[in-house]
């Protein structure tokens, strides 16, 4: 047995007809550990159940208990806290009494492992449960072997779909001499009848279930095994936050409503003498009156507090579960028929009463969705959309540090990606060979150029030029904020950022951006599968919108006409069409031709930043906007959010 245990990898065995007298522990050869619970001493060997784990796993075991000659149940430490739960059901010839015994001896010990840790239920049930996945409520996959049922089937099915256990047997694909568990040497009876039960939780655990039929076992049962790779799924917790509900702004009785607050409250704003200069003080005062007015008109939610919500969970149907329950623990007391016919009638309507709550929750979600299809709700219908198919991204939990070492505890992961992006752009910009002595002389070179004051028209149309349904920035504020502030805040802004443009420096909070890693490809612990995407803030896009129109009004010039990236008018499509009409000339003459791709890792985050002033020089871009475009690159800071978490600060300093 050890032998065929090393030889297929298994680390944890489950026996039945051990045929052993009384409970205990027995050491096997090279440190395999048997449990296992018989009849009792005296009685004549039969039955019996056991459970068998390697030297390694063994380890990992918290408790055991023998429940009775037919189940045994082991409690282990993996990455997820494991309840092993071996059985040996009667035969389907049995009394009714000594099956109601099992079933209820089984039901007790589920309940009592299902209130701290995950359950695997494995064994031979000697019970035939069929193809017909509509009947196990969830519980059967459609990869069944076989067409017969009987009662032992039918128990089950519905212990399985009562606890939410998935029947393992039928949810991977297999040939059906793969999926037969049991084949009576002479007697040409084939039949499934052992299982591997586990809870809908453990799902992502449990890679495949089949029959290894060449194993020697010297029984007429066949090796059912489980690849499994359980993963520590609690430990990185998602960290609940508030944030201004700006969804609200959509209706346009709300925006007004917005619109009208914030401009009184900017009109009420009194400015210090000494402080009329101070950028940082009026961002933040502007910023003040522009929260509290979206607070008041949309009022604050909590985001990030995920807790799993059943749409058909109803006080109906909670009452008649609740009856359900206490009919059994009257029974399980009194062993009483009686008391047993009334639990299984109370079974029967919390059934029924939980499968029209399905149906009608099902049809209610059906007319939801129907209703959030159209232009006004298309956001939210997609999102549903994505959440049914499971298309949300994979979030960052376990990460590897420098060392190879796996940590999994927020802080550690928050304080791991601060240093990878620490590394990645504090690079000392002196390697790439320039001379500062030269860079100042090339700034005090700068020809003089464009010096005049920003506009409010020019304030308008960058605020237009944002993007709603976009995320805020570290302080909060949503392009939907800025945009629908109205005339006195675009003129505020335009005062606000006109100090900015003499005075060639911005806000001190402007520069604090926000990091969010997002998985590309790869394993997901290592860092460097992952895109990291910045949040900055609104405020700091409608001023380098400005900039960005200038600076385009003067290099556009300067450019070459093969220049096509970044540039209004030249779409992707316009140049596949140049390449094919250049391949067919080729082509038709009879001559090669030769494409190169040329490809830059992380090319953004690798530029030096003298080298883009030296190259803004070079396209006579006047100083006062050279000036301008270093003061929003000097002195950025920012953090990484994970799971909601907000990682120590890192400066900025290159890409």
């Amino acid at each position: 047995m050890v032998e065929e245990m090393k030889k297929y990898k298994i680390k944890v065995l489950g026996i039945c007809e051990t045929r052993r007298r009384g409970v205990g522990e027995r050491v096997l050869e090279e440190g395999y550990v048997m449990r296992y619970s018989g009849v009792a001493d005296g009685r004549r060997a039969c039955g019996g159940v056991a459970i068998v784990i390697d030297e390694e796993t063994n380890t990992r075991v918290r408790s055991w208990k023998a429940i009775s000659p037919r189940i045994i149940r082991v409690d282990l430490d993996l990455e997820e806290k494991i309840s092993i739960i071996q059985v040996y059901g009667p035969t389907e010839d049995a009394n009714v009494a000594e099956k109601d015994e099992f079933w209820m001896q089984l039901e007790r010990e589920t309940i009592e492992a299902e209130e701290s840790r995950k359950l695997v239920v494995i064994g031979d049930f000697n019970g035939r449960i069929g193809m017909d996945e509509q009947v196990g409520n969830g519980c059967m996959g459609k990869y069944g072997c076989e067409v017969i049922k009987n009662n032992n089937g039918q128990r089950l099915i519905e212990y399985a779909s009562q606890h939410n256990f998935l029947i393992g047997n039928t949810w991977f694909i297999h040939k059906r001499i793969h999926k037969i568990t049991f084949v009576g040497e002479g007697r040409e009876a084939e039949s499934m009848i052992d299982y591997i039960l586990y809870q809908g939780e453990l799902r992502y655990a449990f890679r495949d279930v089949k029959v290894i039929r060449g194993a020697e076992l010297d029984t007429d049962h066949k090796l059912l095994v489980a690849d499994t790779g359980f993963r520590e799924r609690k430990v990185c917790r998602q960290k609940a936050y508030r944030r201004i509900k700006h969804e609200e702004l959509r209706l346009a009785e709300n925006r007004e409503k917005y619109k009208v607050e914030l401009s009184n409250r900017i009109e009420n704003l009194q400015n210090a003498e000494d402080m009329q200069n101070n950028v940082d003080f009026i961002w933040s005062e502007l910023k003040e009156v522009i929260m509290g007015a979206a607070e008041e008109v949309c009022g604050q939610k909590v985001v990030g507090r995920f807790k799993r919500r059943t749409r058909w969970w109803s006080e109906e149907v909670k009452m008649k579960v609740r009856e359900k329950k206490k009919a059994y623990k009257k029974f399980i007391g009194s062993k009483r028929q009686e008391d047993y016919r009334i639990y299984v009638e109370k079974r029967n309507v919390a059934k029924r009463t939980v499968k029209l709550a399905k149906i009608e929750s099902w049809e209610n979600f059906g007319r939801d969705l129907q209703n959030l299809h159209g232009r006004e709700n298309g956001r939210a219908f997609w999102r549903t959309v994505k959440q049914l198919r499971g298309k949300f991204g994979k979030q960052t939990r376990s990460i590897v540090d420098e060392n190879g070492r796996l940590v999994s505890q927020l802080e550690e992961v928050m304080e791991r990606w601060r240093r990878y992006y620490e590394n990645k752009f504090q690079r000392n910009e002196n390697e790439t060979g320039f001379d500062q002595d030269e860079h100042q002389q090339m700034m005090d070179e700068l020809i003089d150029g464009i010096t005049n004051e920003i506009t409010t028209n020019e304030v308008e149309e960058s605020i237009k030029r944002l993007r709603t349904g976009r995320a805020a920035g570290e302080d909060g504020i949503v392009p939907e904020l800025i945009k629908w502030g109205g005339d006195l805040l675009i003129e505020k802004m335009t005062s606000l950022i006109n100090l900015i443009w003499h005075q060639e420096r911005v806000p001190s909070q402007w520069t604090k951006n926000i990091i969010i890693p997002i998985h590309k490809k790869g394993p997901t612990t290592d860092c460097e599968n992952y895109r990291a995407v910045c949040l900055s803030q609104v405020s700091m896009k409608v001023y380098t919108g400005i900039l960005e129109k200038r600076l385009r009004k003067v290099v556009e010039q300067e450019m070459e006409e093969e220049q096509a990236a970044f540039r209004p008018g030249r779409q992707a499509q316009e140049h596949v069409s140049s390449l094919r009409n250049i391949c067919s000339k080729f082509l038709e003459r009879g001559k090669p031709v030769y494409l190169a791709f040329l490809d830059l890792k992380a090319a953004f985050d690798s530029v030096p930043r003298q080298v883009i002033w030296e190259a803004l020089k070079r396209k006579r871009v006047p100083e006062k906007l050279i000036k301008a475009i270093i003061s929003v690159n000097v002195g950025m800071r920012a953090k990484v959010r994970i799971c909601g978490g907000m990682s120590h600060e890192l400066v900025w300093r290159w890409g």
